[in-house]
């Protein structure tokens, strides 16, 4: 099973969300999993972000800016808890790209983490967390 990655910059393990002028502004870059495919990017287009949302039941949104240190921080730490925890998404949206994304779920400080399950918000922290802590908080919100 592929292991799905988002991202609206170029740091977080080349794989990310962009916006095209003139297509669907949503896209979808990930790396498979799979012995035959090991290591090659496949693309997914989106039309909406609740369609991205959709893709996976459990989807980890990490709300940030490019100008924010702990959010920097916070996109090594999801890269890195990417590869353990294997059934949830993680998607970054750049609130200065995405303003109206951050405004609909009320996103007041940065870096702030919005946990969905099936395409509703479940739970949610400000600030950035280590990768056992924030593997601990996920866990501790999947299993309810």
């Amino acid at each position: 099973m592929p292991c799905f990655r988002y991202d609206s910059s170029r740091s977080f393990a080349r794989s990310r969300v962009v916006r095209h002028h003139g297509r669907s502004p949503y896209v979808m870059h990930t790396r498979c999993n799979a012995s035959a495919d090991q290591g090659k990017q496949k693309n997914k287009t989106f039309s909406s972000f609740d369609q991205l949302l959709q893709q996976k039941p459990i989807v980890l949104v990490d709300f940030y800016a490019t100008w924010c240190g702990p959010c920097q921080m916070m996109s090594k730490v999801m890269s890195e808890c990417s590869t353990v925890v294997k059934d949830v998404a993680f998607v970054k949206v750049d609130t200065e790209k995405y303003p109206s994304i951050a405004t609909r779920f009320q996103v007041q400080a940065l870096p702030t983490l919005v946990l969905f399950k099936n395409g509703t918000a479940v739970a949610r922290v400000e600030g950035a967390l280590s990768a056992s802590q924030l593997r601990q908080w996920i866990m501790q919100h999947v299993s309810r």
